[in-house]
């Protein structure tokens, strides 16, 4: 059976795909401490020796897309599967961009969310309680420096061109990353950017349709 790789969203880890339900052996790619100034493309070259089968499924979440794609560059795979994530340079949003060029992640880094729940759950489109509780405990376990460096880094990232397929499935409610920002293959309609959890029915029927 073909071999599935999950590169969460920004800092966070294998909570986010708890709700979903793939027909393959499963893989979540841990994060390592960025080095220095290193680019994404040099970031990802670092996460390779945790893909260990050939032909592999990649699918990534947020701004693990955009490493899910740079691995790409590096690995034969067999398919890259975006979720609520950007596929180039041109679908980040101009905001995230302004962002990372002016440090602003620096001035209200992650550890500082709990005073503005309220809006962050809003912006995620978290809405159950279990939701809300998975949300507050990934942006709170978050590491401020690589929020710091991923926001810089993705504001300077060039892109890529693959080869392999690449099926990217977005939600029409995303307000981190707005549908009119991208091309999505697939619409998921209402699908927040936390689809990843409240969608994980219809997200995992996809992933397994096209593994």
């Amino acid at each position: 059976m073909t071999g599935v790789y999950f590169v969460s969203g920004l800092g966070a880890d294998e909570k986010v795909f708890q709700n979903l339900h793939i027909h393959s052996d499963t893989t979540t790619i841990q994060w390592v401490d960025p080095a220095g100034r290193e680019t994404i493309s040099e970031y990802a070259l670092r996460l390779t020796d945790q893909i260990k089968s050939a032909n592999s499924v990649l699918v990534g979440v947020s701004f693990g897309g955009i490493i899910a794609l740079e691995i790409a560059r590096l690995l034969p795979v067999k398919k890259v599967i975006l979720i609520s994530s950007m596929k180039s340079p041109e679908e980040i949003p101009s905001r995230i961009r302004f962002i990372g060029k002016c440090g602003l992640q620096k001035v209200f880094p992650a550890h500082s969310m709990p005073w503005c729940d309220s809006v962050t759950m809003k912006l995620f489109g978290a809405v159950s309680d279990f939701d809300k509780v998975l949300l507050k405990t990934v942006l709170r376990s978050m590491n401020t420096g690589f929020v710091n460096w991923a926001f810089k880094a993705m504001s300077h990232w060039q892109g890529v061109k693959l080869e392999c397929d690449i099926l990217h499935v977005h939600g029409t409610s995303d307000k981190i990353i707005p549908i009119q920002n991208v091309r999505a293959d697939i619409e998921i309609s209402d699908g927040t950017h936390f689809m990843i959890s409240n969608k994980a029915d219809a997200i995992s029927e996809i992933i397994n349709k096209h593994l």
